[in-house]
C-alpha cells in the first residue's frame, strides 16, 4: 500500500509561498479534464449498455435491492501538502477513521458517520437533498464548556456544507452504479478510452442534479472496464463549497470483492486534479456488515444507537 504522511500543513506557511511549485505540478500526470459544455440530459443507447453492463457486473438491481443497510469500517491516511489547502474539507484532525452507516432511500442515501482523530470525535447526519448535522466532541475541552454544557459542539456553515459533499462523495464511491441509478443519472458516453491500472476504460460522462452536497450540480466521468466492466474510477467536480468551485479530484477503486452478493471497492486513493496535482487521500475498507435494519433515527447526534452502535463486524482483507 502506498504510505502518505497524515501530517498537518504547518499553519506559519502562507500558502501564497506554496503556489509557484504547486501550479508548476498542476501539469504533470493529472486526468484530462471535465467537458464544461452543457448539461448531460439524456441517455444515448451506446452509454446505456456501458452503464448497464457495469451495474450487472457489480451485482445487479436485485442485489442492491435486498441491502436495507451498509455498515463500514474505514482507516485513513492524509497526503501533507494537498489536504492542507482545503482544511475544512479534509478535517484532518478529526477524520483519520470512521465508523459509517448507509440507508438506501427513495431521495438517495441517509448516511451517519462517526469519525475519530487527534482532535477528537466528529458526528455526521445527513438526509438528502438537503439537510445535514455536523456535531465534534474536542478530545480538549473547550474552556467555554461548563459542566452543565454537553461536550458535542455544532459545526459551522462551511463545516455542514464541506460534510454534505464528503457524505454524498462517500455513497458514490462505496455504492458505485446504485449512486448514479439512486440519482436517476443520464449519461454520455466520451470518444476516449483510458488506461486504468492496466484495465482499458470506456468513459461516460453524468451531471447530477443536485451535486454532491449543497450545490445544484456536479459533473461525474465514470471509468467502466471495457473487460470486466466494473467501475475503476470516478473523476468529479466539487462545487460545493466556495473554495473548491473550480476544483477536480479523482478517487481510484481498487481490490474490488463480492460481499452480499455486491462488488464492493475495499482500497480508495484520491487524487487532486485541478487546480494542482496532488495526492489528497488513501483509506481501505476494515469491516463490513448489511441488514442490521435500524432506522434513520438509530444514526441521529450524538452517536449510533440500537442496530446501529456495533462496530462494523466483518473484517475486511
Amino acid at each position: 500500500m502506498m504510505q502518505m504522511s497524515s501530517s498537518f500543513l504547518p499553519r506559519r506557511w502562507p500558502l501564497a509561498a506554496l503556489l509557484p511549485p504547486l501550479f508548476w505540478l498542476a501539469g504533470c500526470g493529472g486526468s484530462p479534464r471535465i467537458p464544461g459544455d452543457a448539461p448531460v440530459t439524456h441517455t444515448a443507447p451506446g452509454a446505456a449498455a456501458i452503464f448497464n453492463a457495469c451495474l450487472a457486473a457489480h451485482g445487479g438491481r436485485a442485489a442492491y435491492a435486498r441491502l436495507h443497510d451498509v455498515n463500514v469500517r474505514f482507516d485513513s491516511h492524509w497526503a501533507t501538502v494537498g489536504p492542507g489547502l482545503q482544511p475544512v474539507l479534509s478535517d484532518r484532525g478529526y477524520r483519520q477513521g470512521s465508523e459509517e452507516r448507509y440507508l438506501p432511500s427513495k431521495k438517495g442515501f441517509i448516511v451517519g458517520q462517526e469519525h475519530h482523530g487527534p482532535r477528537g470525535e466528529k458526528h455526521v447526519y445527513r438526509v438528502p437533498p438537503d439537510d445535514v448535522t455536523v456535531s465534534y466532541r474536542p478530545a480538549i475541552k473547550p474552556k467555554n464548556l461548563t459542566p452543565d454544557k454537553p461536550t458535542q459542539v455544532p459545526g459551522d456553515a462551511e463545516q455542514q456544507a464541506a460534510a454534505g459533499l464528503v457524505t454524498d462523495a462517500y455513497a458514490m464511491f462505496l455504492w458505485g452504479p446504485w449512486f448514479f441509478v439512486q440519482r436517476g443519472a443520464t449519461f454520455e458516453k466520451l470518444g476516449a478510452t483510458a488506461d486504468i491500472n492496466g484495465f482499458p476504460c470506456d468513459e461516460l460522462l453524468t451531471t447530477l442534479h443536485p451535486g454532491l452536497g449543497p450545490t445544484p450540480e456536479d459533473k461525474v466521468i465514470l471509468f467502466i472496464g471495457q473487460g470486466d466492466h466494473l467501475l475503476h474510477r470516478v473523476q468529479f467536480t466539487l462545487n460545493a463549497l466556495e473554495s473548491t468551485r473550480g476544483a477536480e479530484v479523482h478517487l481510484d477503486l481498487l481490490n474490488q470483492q463480492r460481499l452480499a452478493g455486491v462488488m464492493w471497492p475495499t482500497h480508495y486513493i484520491e487524487r487532486i486534479d485541478r487546480p494542482v496535482n496532488l495526492p489528497a487521500h488513501e483509506w481501505s475498507l476494515l469491516g463490513f456488515d448489511t441488514n442490521r435494519g435500524y432506522m434513520a433515527a438509530d444514526l441521529v447526534a450524538p452517536g449510533f444507537t440500537g442496530r446501529a452502535a456495533a462496530p462494523a463486524a466483518t473484517r475486511v482483507e
